[in-house]
């Protein structure tokens, strides 16, 4: 049996945030929550609430399902090495503001995402003449 599928959420969380590289802290800033809050969903003490836990999938990269159950989908594309495009170190090469710009644009809805994008091609567009 898969030991990922004997993994209690909390140390899912742990293993997944370990995995990109996050401290605790990171990852509670960016859901705007105390370290301690987060703290607890990794130890068990407490679970996330249910917009929180798609915040998480969301941040990490992983489906919901996966995050709940452990069980990965095929078509999720997260690799072994880590949950980002082109391994763990495609994130650890990132800059700090690179980093924080990634993990808010996932957290955008589909809209809003779709404007930031148009804002930015605008941008660059302006840039190039």
């Amino acid at each position: 049996m898969d030991m990922k599928n004997q993994e209690t959420l909390g140390q899912r969380l742990k293993r997944i945030r370990n995995c990109n590289d996050f401290t605790q802290q990171q990852v509670a800033d960016i859901l705007n929550i105390d370290r301690s809050t987060y703290s607890y969903y990794e130890t068990g003490k407490t679970e996330p609430n249910h917009e929180t836990t798609i915040k998480l999938a969301k941040i990490f990269n992983v489906s919901i399902e996966e995050l709940l159950t452990g069980e990965k989908r095929k078509e999720t594309g997260a690799s072994d090495t880590g949950y980002f495009p082109g391994s763990r170190e495609f994130f650890n090469n990132l800059s700090k503001d690179e980093k924080f710009f990634l993990i808010n644009y996932r957290l955008l809805n589909k809209e809003d995402k779709k404007e930031l994008t148009d804002m930015l091609m605008e941008k660059r567009q302006k840039d190039e003449k």
